[in-house]
């Protein structure tokens, strides 16, 4: 005669069964986290890379930030169109291989002068004028963006990083995160 189980026996499975996965889930988010993480991580060195190329081939000048010229505006991850942004002119995708490189967390957020890849171009101190005259009201002249010899202090000097813009509902806006193309620089020292 086959015994079965009992309800109790089934019930005591099922709340072990429910602490374990109480117990395990958080383990389990904190992993994907770092998992996330780390491929952000290699992904921005990916970045940083080409962009090392892009000065390399531009006579040691880095990337412009954004202009204008007769077809419109464009900016260093693409070329504003009407129809949205043209990323086939971004200046870095001859340096990115065959896939758009991409930060896996804040690519997923909404486009805000950005270009869905996550990170964010030192507009300020690399990409524009402003290492010359450090003045912020002059912008957004990126007609000269620096040499690298003109950075003081190339190996602290921020290229790119994650990036992401919060509209506040405080000053108008609408409370969501966007992918944000620029990042500004901590402190006002020039690189």
């Amino acid at each position: 005669m086959k015994r079965a189980f009992t309800l109790i026996e089934l019930l005591v499975v099922i709340a072990i069964i429910a602490i374990l996965s109480a117990v395990l889930f958080p383990v389990f988010v904190a992993a994907k986290g770092a998992a996330y993480q780390m491929v952000a991580v290699s992904n921005l060195r990916q970045v940083n890379q080409a962009s090392l190329m892009y000065v390399a081939d531009a006579d040691e000048t880095f990337m412009p930030a954004l202009g204008a010229d007769e077809k419109g505006q464009w900016a260093w991850f693409g070329r504003a169109t009407w129809k949205g942004i043209d990323e086939s002119a971004g200046l870095l995708l001859p340096y990115e291989g065959k896939r758009k490189i991409t930060d896996p967390i804040v690519a997923k957020t909404k486009d805000y002068m950005g270009d869905h890849s996550g990170f964010g171009y030192n507009w300020g101190y690399i990409g524009s004028d402003l290492h010359i005259s450090g003045q912020y009201y002059e912008y957004p002249y990126c007609l000269r963006p620096a040499r690298l010899s003109e950075l003081a202090h190339p190996s602290t000097t921020l290229t790119f990083a994650s990036s992401n813009y919060y509209a506040a509902r405080w000053e108008g806006g609408d409370g969501q995160d966007y992918d944000f193309g620029f990042v500004d620089p901590i402190g006002s020292r020039p690189n």
